[in-house]
């Protein structure tokens, strides 16, 4: 009972095979082996290994019709478009390694100025370090005529109000003397 499956694979495959040879068609249409051995063309599955399971697909499909696939066609257009796409892939790593190269570029004259910003900056720093105590002076004299801008003005403003005061006086006692009456 166990060769029951085996004994109707290979008669299928003998009742497909006949008449192909009868009629003439091989398989003169597959290229050729050079070894003799493994051809993918006849590894219908694509497993890896020509063998009944390749004999019982064909087997049911025999007498089956449809559109031929040229396989060799397929493939060249398969890599046509790889060939398109890893040369698109070398464009953009051309691009890339440029526009990184360029950046490096740019940091690196980014780097040279900042660092000479920094000895700028020390000399300057070095060079306000003697001015330090005369900016010092120069706030406490600052100080000095400001307080001494404020006792002006309240000195100015006292005397405006005398001033005020003083010819209030004044007028009230012109006006006193002025009329002798009102006494």
């Amino acid at each position: 009972m166990k060769l029951k499956p085996l004994t109707l694979a290979i008669a299928l495959g003998v009742i497909i095979m006949v008449p192909s040879i009868l009629v003439g068609n091989t398989m003169s249409d597959f290229p050729p082996d050079p070894d003799g051995g493994y051809s993918p063309w006849g590894d219908l599955n694509d497993d890896g290994s020509i063998d009944i399971f390749d004999i019982v697909w064909l087997g049911t499909r025999y007498d089956t019709t449809g559109t031929p696939v040229n396989k060799t066609a397929l493939l060249y257009d398969v890599d046509a478009t790889l060939q398109g796409l890893l040369s698109k892939i070398n464009s953009l790593n051309g691009t890339f390694n440029s526009t990184i190269l360029d950046l490096e570029g740019q940091i690196a004259d980014l780097t040279t100025e900042i660092q000479t910003l920094h000895v700028q900056m020390d000399l300057l720093n070095a060079s306000l370090l003697p001015l330090l105590p005369q900016i010092d002076d120069l706030n406490a004299t600052l100080n000095l005529l400001n307080a001494g801008v404020v006792s002006l003005l309240n000195r100015v403003n006292r005397l405006e109000n005398l001033t005020i005061l003083h010819n209030s006086t004044y007028s009230t006692l012109a006006r006193a003397r002025a009329c002798p009456k009102a006494r």
